[in-house]
């Protein structure tokens, strides 16, 4: 049974949508193009950005086996205690390093792999709303998707999110694809259900190996099979649930088994996304140092955290693709909503799952604005559903009384565009910095200054001097405690290797207060706020 109910084929109505979404595609495109040599520092997300290619670079310098496919976020040496990444899955980087194997690595290749996905996971999205709901219902849901500025911005910061998401995306609709055809068909239809399930279950294993975010699709899956009482697609989505699970347990068991002494740390940091206190004591290692300072300083009450996450949702998403998922929970709760199988599975599969994991990691995606991706493919296809309803009712109101064809007009021609302002405002400002660039300094200053081989301890938080300056960074030295407990386990951990220590003038960091210990260092160079010193 085809899931998928064609409105009533208006053709110019079908033009108008697809008209918008070439617009949209185009502009995307076109904003993106103009971000293909912008380099990270300063740009949105950009120590995430940053952080990806480190780790992608890293799989290609040393291989995925001899890492036990754990990413290392930083450059060589590697020393005896490497600076792992556990806190997200392996498969973006390991994909991300076959690109730049290929392309090369630079921002361009990154920012190329990020615009594939996104056009990709569009495509996606678009197949979701067609299954479901017919054709221009698909295109205005495209068009939603592309406009969200969760999706443009999201988008161009080179990150595990996007991908997953398009992944999970895949296994809402190879799950739609496999449930649309009998079990009890011909050997053929039988086989191509084999194929759609077997291909969601690949989707489902590949979105948990990419990132958590979209973790709970599956689990959604299964409580709207439940609810529809259908015992197929009810064992289909218990058989995605139990590979989900599996999945997690198996790449935790890895990064575990693989890094032992970083267990502390790993849970340590979930419960932290969770909202629950950071226990600083399970960071004093020497790479962990700069997760005690970042998170003790991110802690956010109940009430904070969710005056964040609405900010983030107000700032990603437009007012009208907020309001649409509560008209369309509006006209879904009707005396006969168990029998509306489209609108239970948009619900379960995209809408619950995004909704649990804000609820559960309140305080990861109020300090991070780009886990809104997780809930693009919802909202636009809530969206597109909800202004196909809206052009279905004044196009009936027109042929009733042609003096208000302008209002149809109004719905085609104004609103689309002033939807699509904000993308065509950010493709004209694409090459303006979200913010200052603030490691030029540092990153030159260590790049210059130090061999291939040194280990370099810093006041900087951020990723992107690793990235820049292809030199071991140790992060998060911002106090001359932290400076003294970081050297003796530098030295432990890669013995001989030259010890530097550079330092970064910044509006939270007390200077002053390293007054001390620098005068046992010897200074090597300065360049605009930084200094870097050798540590004898």
């Amino acid at each position: 049974m085809n899931l998928a109910v064609e409105p009533p084929r208006h053709s110019y109505l079908l033009k108008a949508a697809a008209f918008w979404l070439a617009i949209a595609a185009l502009a995307l495109i076109a904003l993106y193009a103009s971000l293909l040599h912008l380099t990270f520092d300063g740009d949105y997300q950009g120590w995430a950005s940053a952080s990806c290619m480190t780790m992608a670079h890293s799989f290609n310098q040393l291989g995925a086996l001899h890492t036990h496919f754990v990413p290392i976020q930083n450059n060589l040496p590697l020393g005896s205690d490497p600076d792992v990444y556990l806190h997200w899955p392996p498969l973006f980087p390991l994909l991300l390093s076959v690109i730049t194997r290929i392309f090369g690595d630079h921002e361009s290749s990154g920012r190329l792999f990020a615009l594939t996905i996104t056009l990709a996971t569009t495509c996606i999205v678009i197949a979701i709303a067609r299954r479901l709901y017919g054709t221009r219902i698909a295109l205005l849901s495209g068009f939603f998707f592309l406009t969200a500025r969760a999706t443009y911005e999201g988008g161009r910061a080179i990150l595990h999110q996007p991908l997953a998401m398009f992944f999970g995306s895949a296994t809402v609709l190879l799950f739609l694809f496999a449930l649309d055809i009998p079990a009890t068909a011909s050997p053929h239809s039988a086989s191509r259900r084999r194929l759609f399930a077997t291909l969601g279950l690949f989707a489902t294993i590949c979105t948990v190996l990419t990132a958590w975010d979209p973790i709970f699709i599956p689990f959604g899956l299964l409580l709207s099979s439940i609810y529809l009482r259908r015992r197929d697609a009810i064992r289909l989505a218990g058989l995605y649930l139990l590979a989900d699970v599996v999945t997690f347990v198996a790449v935790q068991a890895d990064y575990i088994l693989a890094y032992p002494a970083l267990f502390r740390n790993q849970f340590a940091t979930i419960a932290f996304r969770a909202g629950l206190k950071f226990n600083v004591e399970s960071s004093m290692r020497l790479h962990t140092i700069v997760d005690s300072v970042h998170y003790t300083i991110s802690q956010l009450s109940f009430i904070g955290s969710c005056s964040h996450i609405l900010r983030w949702l107000f700032e990603g998403f437009g007012t009208f693709t907020l309001l649409a998922p509560f008209l369309f929970l509006a006209l879904w709760l009707q005396p006969d909503r168990r029998q509306n199988t489209s609108e239970v599975y948009l619900l379960g599969g995209l809408g619950l799952p995004w909704l649990i994991f804000y609820a559960v990691m309140r305080n990861y995606v109020s300090i991070h604005p780009f886990a809104l991706v997780l809930g693009a493919p919802f909202l636009a296809i809530t969206s597109g559903y909800v202004l196909n309803r809206i052009w279905d009712l004044l196009h009936t109101a027109t042929i009733a009384d042609n003096n208000r064809r302008h209002l149809l007009r109004v719905m085609l021609i104004i609103f689309p565009l002033l939807t699509l302002y904000p993308l065509f405002m950010a493709v004209r400002n694409a090459k303006i910095p979200f913010q200052s660039p603030q490691y030029q300094d540092l990153s030159l200053i260590i790049q210059n200054n130090t061999p291939p081989n040194a280990v370099t301890l810093s006041s900087a938080e951020s990723a992107v001097p690793i990235y820049y300056s292809d030199r071991h960074i140790v992060r998060g030295i911002v106090t001359p405690d932290l400076l003294r407990l970081a050297i003796p386990q530098a030295r432990a951990a890669f013995p001989g290797t030259p010890l530097f220590f550079a330092i970064q003038d910044a509006p939270d960091l007390d200077r002053a207060s390293f007054a001390n210990i620098l005068q046992q260092f010897k200074g090597i160079a300065h360049r605009g706020d930084s200094t870097l010193y050798a540590i004898p």
